[in-house]
């Protein structure tokens, strides 16, 4: 086992062999290398897991538990708990601990019928999604044959286009927000795009004042929902709201005792003053980054470099605020034009009256 840097990507790795010689690797999620040492030292090899299912005769908890450990390496938190370990869940109580081996399609579609029925087409899309993820590690490890998944379609749903505020809507919401510091939060969400995550985790290291950048990235505490960092730029207004804070170490947002912000702590202010300033009640605070996303469409931004400011992985999912530009489509259509002529004031002959 040995830490070595990748030159392409600039990160730490820990690289070790399993029993069989096979060689893997695990990101210490730093550039730094005192960090990647600290990482290095207190590094356990996860479980052989193509080796940890030893029986012919694997349930869904079996593979169920051998999975989570796996995904645990490789995902954030929250993806295994409200993905993996969630749709596990759901298939297991829904058609019961079951072999791995006898979900077919036919399973699969009765268990995805009783999640339409029972909730919604999100829900069973994301079961459906997480499941057929993790069914397709388990054919990788011969635990299966095939990954029947696959052969099921994925539960469609109607498109809705992500709720967003007015400037009118925001200046309601300021008007209402005594605590500056809170109301520092909610400007710079509004202004920058970033995820709740990533304002509260942001630190003055990220912060560059001389060329106005903003650098979201991973650290020993934080990792992005992409794993990637990106870089957004800020505008007059954040570079003032920054510039005028008189802290620049630790965390940027603090709470005004001193203390830092916790998701559920900002969900919770956030809910609150809404609720004060009369606003929608499908307003949640990261409706403040789709806000900044549909402002910009607004302004006649691409498309493209909203993608790159929110960290999209995919241009399809920037592609929900494409409504917001309607006379883009005007100028589409006019590519397309015919003269008129008018025609003419004559009788129609015969062979078309009647």
């Amino acid at each position: 086992m040995f830490l070595s840097k990748d030159p392409r990507d600039g990160y730490w790795y820990i690289y070790y062999e399993t029993s069989k010689g096979k060689r893997h690797r695990c990101s210490t999620h730093t550039k730094l290398k005192f960090e990647a040492s600290r990482a290095f030292h207190t590094f356990e090899p996860p479980p052989e897991y193509e080796d940890t299912i030893k029986s012919s005769v694997v349930t869904l908890s079996d593979f169920r538990t051998t999975f989570l450990e796996y995904a645990s390496t490789r995902y954030r938190p929250n993806t295994v708990r409200g993905t993996f370990q969630m749709g596990f869940n759901e298939l297991i109580r829904l058609v019961g601990d079951v072999e791995i081996s006898k979900v077919d399609e036919m399973v699969i579609e009765k268990f995805l019928t009783m999640k339409l029925q029972a909730s919604s087409r999100y829900a069973a899309r994301h079961c459906y999604a997480g499941l057929a993820s993790a069914f397709q590690t388990a054919c990788r490890w011969k635990i299966i044959s095939r990954n029947s998944w696959r052969q099921v379609k994925k539960p469609k749903v109607p498109e809705i286009h992500p709720v967003f505020l007015s400037e009118a809507d925001f200046t309601k919401l300021l008007n209402v927000i005594l605590d500056p510091c809170f109301n520092h939060l909610c400007v710079f969400a509004v202004l920058t795009g970033l995820r709740s995550s990533e304002i509260i985790s942001l630190e003055w290291n990220a912060i560059d004042l001389d060329r106005r950048l903003i650098h979201v990235q991973n650290t020993a505490t934080f990792v992005t929902k992409s794993m990637k960092n990106r870089v957004v730029p800020m505008n007059d207004t954040i570079f003032a709201l920054l510039h005028g804070l008189n802290r620049r170490e630790g965390r940027v947002f603090l709470k005004s005792d001193g203390r830092p912000w916790a998701r559920d702590v900002v969900t919770r202010w956030f809910r609150y003053y809404a609720d004060l300033a009369g606003l929608d009640k499908r307003v949640h605070f990261h409706t403040l980054r789709h806000t900044f996303a549909s402002w910009l469409v607004q302004k006649g931004t691409n498309l493209y470099e909203i993608k790159e400011m929110l960290g999209h992985a995919s241009i399809s999912t920037t592609e929900i605020y494409a409504h917001l530009q309607p006379e883009l489509l005007h100028t589409t259509v006019n590519r397309i034009s015919l003269p008129l002529n008018g025609g003419k004031s004559e009788e129609l002959p015969p062979v078309l009256l009647g």
